[in-house]
C-alpha cells in the first residue's frame, strides 16, 4: 500500500494535484492553494530549483525572520 501524504491546509490525502512546501515539508492541494492548472504546472516543474512556501508558513514567519534559502 502506498504512503499517502496529507494536505497541510485541507487535511485530505494528496495525489498529483499538489505542491510541496519546502519550509514545513508538507503538501498543499492545488484547490486549497487556489492555483490554476498553469500555476500548478509551473510550481511542479520548478520544484527542484525554486523553493515553494505555503500560506501557513508565510503567515507564521512574518516578517520573514525565520525563512531562509
Amino acid at each position: 500500500m502506498p504512503i499517502l501524504n496529507r494536505c497541510s491546509i485541507g487535511s485530505k490525502n494528496v495525489l498529483d494535484s499538489s505542491v510541496f512546501c519546502n519550509h514545513c515539508n508538507q503538501w498543499v492541494h492545488k484547490k486549497c492553494k487556489l492555483l490554476t492548472d498553469k500555476e500548478l504546472k509551473i510550481l511542479q516543474d520548478e520544484m527542484d530549483e525554486k523553493p515553494f512556501c505555503c500560506a501557513k508558513c508565510i503567515k507564521s514567519n512574518l516578517p520573514f525572520t525565520k525563512i531562509t534559502e
